[in-house]
Formats: C-alpha cells, structure tokens, sequence
C-alpha cells in the first residue's frame, strides 16, 4: 500500500463482496477476532462463507488509514430486505472521512440466478429494494450521512446496465448515491473451481488478453453508462475485476502477460471515464491475487508473497500521478498490439505511456514510437522508465 501511495498519494480498498450481503454483526468473538467465518452457503456459487464481524474491524480499517493514506468502502447485507445497518452505523462512526461508500447489493443481476431471490426479480424489483433501503436509511438517526450509497454494482450478467436505467434508477435515487458502480471479468474460472459454467482452457484464452482489443471490448458495454454517471456528477466506478472469475486461470492470472493486460485495462479504463476501478483479492489458492498473506500469524517470518497483477497497479499509479486530474487519453494509432496513451495534468501533456504486446524470438517486436506535442512546445528533457 505505502508504495502505491508513494506514487498516487493514497489507495481505495473495498471490504465485501459475496461476503458483504451475508454478513452479521456481533458484540464478540471468541479470542478476540474481528471476524470468522461461518459453513458454506451452498446457494452461494463461489462458496463464500458467511462473515460474523465485530466493531474490531472497523478499528482494525481505520487504524491502516492512520499509517497509509487508505480511504474505503464496505458494504450493507442485502441479502434479504430485513435491513442490518450496523455495518453503515459503525463505519461511519470510527472511520469518519476515511469511509467513502456504502455498497447495497453485489451483483444483484445474479441475486435470481444464485437462488438468493425468487420470481418474479428483475430491475423494478431491485429498484424497488434500493428505495426501501434509502428509506431505512433516512429513519436511522446512527446513519447521519445519509448520501453514502454504492450501486448498482451490476455484474452485466442477466441485466444490462441500460435495462436498470431504463427504471429511473439513476434520477430516483442521484442524492442518495456517493457513485454510480459495475462489476465485470474478461473471463471466469467456475467450471475448475465449483462446477458451474462451461470449461475455460487457459491455453486457448491466453492470446485474447496481449492485445489492446481485450481492454477495448471490456469497456464498450459501459460507454453510455459512463456519460450518464457523468450527466449526474457522480464517480463511475468498476467496483470489482481481475483476470477471470472464480480465482483466475493458472497460467494467464499469475503471469507477466496478465501484468501487461492489467496496465492496459486500466488505462483504458480511464480513458472511457471510470473514476477508479477495484482489483478482486480473493484467499490463499487464488491465482489473480496482487499479494497474498501467508498463513495466520506467519508475516513476520515468511513475508507476503506479489502477484502479477499488484505491478499493473504499481506502473498505472505512477501513470497517473498524484495531481488527481490527470486526464487520460487513449492515443492508440500504431495497432492492436502497441497501444499507447497520453497523460494531461491540468490541460498540459506530463506523461506518455506506451505497452508493447508483441512477442517475436527474431527481435522484431521492437517499436519505434514518435511524439508530437502541440504547438511545438517541446520540453528540454524528459525521463523514460
């Protein structure tokens, strides 16, 4: 975290997830944990435990927050319409500013799919569900922030985003939404993991992840939502992606090329608008993790283990800098498999970054690149990594 930090100026970290809709609030847990997990819900598909949390978590937050610049998220239990609001109680009461939203609902396109909900559920149904959660809200005098929300966090799944639109979603509820959310992966893992889906061959998809089309095509569904999030001043946020669902894929997810591809993806991602996006960190067998912590209380002696995607992360904050209005344009004009971009900071060119996909044994996937800035201002020196 200090080393993202040390080039962005602070880092976002998102607590929840499967595990936010299904999570309870209790005083204690034995030895003095802050949270456990409980069996398997099988209606889950990736078989994420139920979380018990104590108020010890959000010390726990707020105490990182007091060494690295952290700002978080976590989320409010949706999985049913009986509201427990500790969690948005407690945060905003120990994290205070550190605390930067409240997610209502994970992926509830999936909410039928996954048995968590009946027929009829569709996007009236969760529209309706959202503007009994703002009214809960409001009549709880321990939420005193009361425009804090996160949604809809659609997984673009059974639902496109537009089909929520189309509702009224955002105009409804625009004063009770802190940013305008969506979840998505290029891929999934779930036939390995769980049984679920059809069968992904690593080998087969690798290629589709070293071009600039891979970015590209991820992007496109969420243009127009882009310039609606835009329209209504809220931040577009990808609250949740990585490599491939269901804990990546051996082979692409823990690899140099998924470094490559998460540069561009991010990148990209800014150039299409999104405010910020989420890398997934999921448990110790996970492949697309960007570090994983050893074993219980081993950190002291085994160290954290990086992932390849934590160097994407690394080399995008540095693009990005530390102005916080740096502007991303994507300049791409040499083909797929050098995509290129240029960084504005407050109107003027500061930075341009340049990936190079091609992979040739002879030597011939060297570039050669040419810049012209405008009006011929062209600085005395520049500094290339």
């Amino acid at each position: 975290m200090g080393l993202l930090q040390q080039r962005s100026g602070g880092v976002k970290i998102r607590i929840g997830g499967n595990t936010q809709d299904f999570a309870v609030y209790v005083d204690e847990i034995p030895d003095g944990h802050a949270t456990f997990k409980e069996k398997s819900d099988l209606k889950n598909p990736t078989q994420t435990p139920a979380v018990l949390y104590t108020k010890e978590l959000f010390y726990l937050a707020s105490n990182i927050s007091s060494l690295v610049n952290v700002k978080w998220y976590f989320g409010i239990p949706f999985n049913d319409t009986n509201w427990r609001l500790q969690i948005a109680e407690h945060s905003q009461a120990i994290l205070g500013d550190n605390l930067l939203g409240l997610q209502a609902g994970n992926e509830p396109d999936y909410y039928l799919n996954h048995g968590h909900r009946t027929e009829p559920y569709g996007p009236p149904e969760y529209f309706k569900e959202f503007s009994n959660l703002i009214a809960a809200v409001q009549n709880n005098p321990s939420i005193p922030i009361k425009n804090m929300l996160i949604g809809p966090s659609l997984a673009s799944g059974p639902w496109t985003p537009e089909q929520l639109w189309e509702t009224g979603y955002i105009d409804a509820f625009k004063d009770s939404l802190a940013a305008i959310t969506v979840e998505h992966y290029p891929t999934n893992n779930c036939f390995v993991q769980f049984g679920v889906g059809t069968l992904v061959d690593p080998q087969e998809a690798f290629p589709r992840f070293l071009t600039h089309q891979s970015a590209l095509t991820l992007v496109e569904p969420y243009r127009h939502t882009s310039d609606l999030a835009k329209e209504a001043g809220k931040p577009f946020i990808m609250f949740e992606t990585n490599s491939a669902t269901c804990g990546g894929l051996s082979g692409i997810s823990d690899s140099f090329g998924a470094a490559l591809w998460g540069i561009d993806y991010g990148l990209t991602m800014a150039a299409t608008n999104f405010s910020h996006a989420l890398l997934h960190v999921g448990g110790q067998s996970v492949y697309y993790n960007p570090f994983t912590a050893p074993p219980t209380n081993q950190s002291m002696y085994k160290q954290w283990t990086v992932g390849a995607i934590y160097y994407s992360a690394l080399i995008v904050a540095e693009v990005f800098g530390k102005s916080n209005v740096s502007q991303i344009v994507d300049t791409t004009n040499n083909g797929l498999l050098t995509p290129s971009y240029a960084i504005y900071d407050n109107g003027v060119l500061s930075k341009v970054a340049v990936i190079n996909f091609m992979d040739d044994p002879s030597g011939a996937h060297d570039i050669t690149g040419t810049i012209t800035i405008d009006g011929g201002r062209v600085p005395r020196e520049v500094y290339v990594k």
